[in-house]
């Protein structure tokens, strides 16, 4: 059973395939999750698993937290997760490196969008815009967004402008180009790019 495991993004890069296809592929490092703990579905309720990724101060983190890393026998990590798993897990070493995962295989990858900030209906919906002449003055706005007295409001879902990025956004279906054992990187095929930064964690 494979076990999703959490990653900085690194980059982007190319890679060939055994029939000498280029594909552009984004380099996730996935070399330091360490397991906290188990959930089990008759403890917990539910079937999980509780994972750590990434080096922390022990002074940015709160007493119940180191903890539970100590009780864990690792050393503090920034990010702690819990992952669903469909049944309990049978007792023994859990395998939570990139190896899992084969080429060809393909995973789901869930990251944070970057950031925006405020933007018009053209950039976040996409919208045509108005007349470009020097005539209009209404080039890049929403333009006209009532409705007539019945029902006298306005249309709940309008695009308008408004936040745009800085979500949970997932990429289903991604397919995994290959692993390099030694950094404990995953190359994952970037037909639509990864979620967020370089340095985000994934």
């Amino acid at each position: 059973m494979s076990i999703g495991l959490l990653g900085q993004k690194i980059g982007m890069t190319s890679v060939y395939d055994a029939a000498g296809k280029l594909h552009s592929v984004t380099v996730i490092a996935a070399g330091d999750n360490v397991l906290l703990c188990r959930l089990t579905n008759e403890n917990h309720g539910y079937s999980a698993v509780q994972v750590g990724f990434g080096r922390q101060k022990k002074s940015r983190l709160t007493k119940p937290m180191l903890g539970q890393f100590k009780k864990a026998g690792v050393e503090a990590k920034r990010f702690v997760r819990e992952i669903r798993l469909p049944a309990d897990l049978p007792e023994g070493d859990i395998n939570l490196s990139v190896t899992q995962f084969q080429p060809g295989d393909f995973v789901d990858v869930t990251g944070r969008s970057k950031g925006k900030g405020f933007q018009g209906v053209m950039k976040k919906h996409n919208f045509h815009g108005q007349g470009a002449a020097h005539g209009s003055k209404t080039h890049r706005r929403v333009g006209a967004i009532g409705n007539r007295s019945t029902p006298g409001r306005i249309w709940k879902n309008m695009g308008m402008p408004g936040h745009l990025g800085a979500r949970s956004r997932t990429n289903h279906f991604d397919q995994r180009r290959g692993a390099r054992r030694k950094r404990q990187l995953c190359n994952r095929e970037a037909g639509d790019q990864e979620p967020g930064c370089a340095d985000r964690v994934a």
